[in-house]
């Protein structure tokens, strides 16, 4: 009987996540593949006061050892300190929308009004790639919501590079350096609705925004957003972690659900 629950237990975890790793374009890469169906994806925020954000961020390896998975978060200001996009957090019980202007104050534009990719996650497994058009977390909070994070960048759409950093806000003052080769990290949706979680570079060199794209694609991606990159990109999966980083305000994490 303890054999037959055993192998049981592993089928699910082969359904349940699917990790791969290797070289792209002769930078190193780790992904893992969930079903939000099976696991549990949220976020784990900190910092967050009522008057504000007070920079007293986790780094990785002070996330809760129930994160099994866990990748950095939205891309997130270095002069306001602050994530650049809509959130709700913590199983949907609380919303929050940047007030700050602009992703690195180059113009009186509200970074809430810009149009950012987000990640959102349901109470029943369902996960959704889309563009916030510059709704705020308020207006995008839909009924059995659990999870949304915001303020990246478009990679895919229907399975074809799309970025659309102008319209997104990331021009020459947000850091972002698109053409030059970082260590990146990002997030894809595959036609049966499996997220992928993945970092690139985190060992011998980096991506471009154009090759971290077709990563995503050829892992089987079909809309895809990218996430904070260089010094933030960090990952873990059980015991094993790459790219220690920074303190961050916000990680997606996925545990098992109870």
């Amino acid at each position: 009987m303890k054999v037959l629950l055993l192998a049981l237990l592993l089928a699910l975890d082969v359904q349940a996540q699917t990790r791969q790793s290797g070289t792209f374009r002769a930078c190193s890469y780790s992904a893992i593949r969930v079903d939000p169906r099976l696991q549990q994806v949220d976020l784990v925020t900190s910092g967050r006061t009522d008057s504000g954000w007070s920079g007293n961020y986790l780094g990785l390896e002070q996330l809760p050892k129930d994160c099994q998975i866990a990748l950095n978060g939205t891309f997130f200001s270095l002069k306001w300190h602050e994530p650049a996009g809509p959130l709700i957090y913590d199983q949907g019980r609380k919303r929050w929308t940047p007030r700050f202007k602009r992703l690195y104050g180059s113009s009186e534009k509200s970074v809430s009004s810009l149009s950012r990719a987000y990640l959102a996650v349901y109470a029943d497994g369902r996960v959704r790639l889309d563009h916030s058009g510059g709704r705020s977390a308020d207006q995008l909070a839909e009924k059995g919501m659990n999870c949304l994070l915001g303020g990246g960048g478009q990679l895919l759409k229907d399975g074809r590079p799309a970025l659309m950093l102008d319209q997104e806000g990331f021009d020459e003052l947000s850091g972002l350096r698109a053409e030059q080769p970082a260590p990146r990290s990002g997030l894809g949706l595959d036609a049966q609705g499996r997220l992928w979680l993945v970092a690139a570079g985190l060992e011998g060199g980096g991506l471009s925004l154009q090759d971290f794209a077709a990563l995503l694609a050829q892992l089987g991606a079909r809309q895809a957003m990218f996430l904070d990159c260089g010094s933030s990109t960090a990952m873990r999966v059980g015991s094993w972690q790459k790219g220690a980083g920074r303190p961050l305000p916000t990680w997606l994490v996925v545990r098992w659900l109870p």
